[in-house]
């Protein structure tokens, strides 16, 4: 997890910790506004910490945006699943915002740079949800070809029986007719 903001190794292990079924795709420092009680009003919520973007494997693979405390480290303190049709407004480099189901929530970032990135892996999600929780891609089964109708099948033109490799129990292999690149095969074979 590259941060500028979460630069010590105590923060990232302490999201890490409390993200644990989640695969994490972006995080850095906000803090937490929303539009309530007074909705023309943004308010401080008085929540901060390190803002991140997941998918969480014990949730249907479900995205969401996190807030993890850092000061107390008592984990996720505040969480929104990204829902279908979910908007996530990039309304100033620094400050984000989206609605719940309370009121409009925002965030804002104590790096543009970061908030950058987050706001792009927001909006490029979809491409997101074929990594598996472990970072391996998920692959669909490939299509079965169309069996090949045996009507279409012809009759063999030309064949020509031009060498023989076969087993008998108590004799073992025989081979006859065979380049004689697998003559040194076999041979090596019965040694075993």
């Amino acid at each position: 997890m590259k941060s500028v903001t979460l630069s010590s190794a105590e923060d990232k292990s302490t999201v890490r910790k409390a993200l644990f079924t989640s695969k994490i795709f972006t995080a850095g420092v906000a803090r937490l506004h929303v539009a309530s009680p007074d909705p023309s009003q943004w308010t401080y919520a008085q929540l901060w910490g390190a803002a991140v973007f997941c998918i969480d494997k014990s949730k249907n693979n479900s995205f969401f945006i996190r807030l993890v405390d850092l000061e107390h480290g008592t984990g996720v303190i505040w969480e929104q699943e990204l829902y279908e049709g979910f908007h996530y407004n990039k309304d100033a480099p620094f400050f984000h915002s989206f609605e719940t189901d309370d009121c409009l929530t925002a965030l804002e970032f104590v790096d543009e740079g970061e908030a950058d990135v987050f706001y792009k892996k927001i909006q490029g999600r979809e491409s997101l949800k074929n990594t598996s929780v472990f970072g391996q891609k998920q692959t669909t089964q490939p299509k079965r070809k169309n069996k090949i109708d045996k009507n279409h099948i012809g009759m063999p033109a030309d064949f020509r029986h031009v060498g023989h490799i076969g087993y008998t129990p108590g004799k073992g292999f025989s081979v006859e007719n065979n380049d004689p690149e697998w003559h040194g095969l076999f041979d090596q074979l019965k040694e075993l």
